[in-house]
């Protein structure tokens, strides 16, 4: 009997971890201070989004992305807006680019929950716009930001400024709820079937 208990905690370990990869965890971005253009007016990443579906480390250079094509990107959505009304963005497979991409993330997180922070270092380019930024204690501060639009479009640039990545979206507990009541009703199947075939 110990055969098939043994086997089904290994298949229920594994449909959990299955599960876990899979989850997505959702950070925004919390600006703190501004930075400056090229003219000395502010310069600010007012708002954004990163949909983590797995960890956040990943670097990737293309001249272009190949049709059909999965680059195993860690993130659904990477996106942030610029105060003026353009910004930067990256969907799923890394798609809604201009061109050449270049991605280089080293993101983990301080604590863990609603309201944990990213830490790290994150340098991206999708052919429109590109910045670099890095982290002390939770708090990123942007290197430089270049890009296709007026504002940063000269030297000096885009610099300074600093913001937080906030964990605002986790997995729902009832979901993963679901998944072990599954396991258990599998787990209650094999035990009957187990006593039914030894009577």
């Amino acid at each position: 009997m110990q055969r098939p208990i043994l086997a089904f905690v290994a298949a229920a370990l594994l449909l959990v971890a299955s599960y876990s990869a899979s989850a997505t965890a959702v950070y925004s971005w919390q600006p703190l201070t501004p930075g400056v253009d090229p003219v000395g007016d502010d310069f600010l990443f007012v708002e954004g989004k990163m949909v983590a579906t797995a960890p956040l480390q990943y670097e990737v250079s293309l001249p272009s992305l190949i049709p059909g094509v999965d680059y195993h990107s860690p993130f659904s959505l990477l996106t942030l807006s610029v105060q003026g009304g353009y910004g930067f963005y990256l969907g799923p497979n890394l798609t809604g680019n201009l061109g050449a991409v270049y991605l280089s993330m080293d993101m983990t997180p301080i604590g863990s929950g609603v309201g944990s922070l990213l830490k790290g270092s994150l340098q991206a380019n999708n052919a429109g716009m590109d910045f670099y930024m890095t982290s002390s204690d939770g708090v990123w501060s942007i290197g430089a930001a270049h890009s296709d639009f007026p504002t940063c479009f000269s030297s000096p640039w885009c610099s300074g400024g600093t913001g937080r990545w906030v964990l605002t979206e986790v997995p729902e507990p009832r979901s993963l709820g679901i998944v072990f009541l599954a396991l258990g009703a599998l787990g209650m199947m094999l035990l009957a079937r187990r006593r039914a075939s030894s009577t």
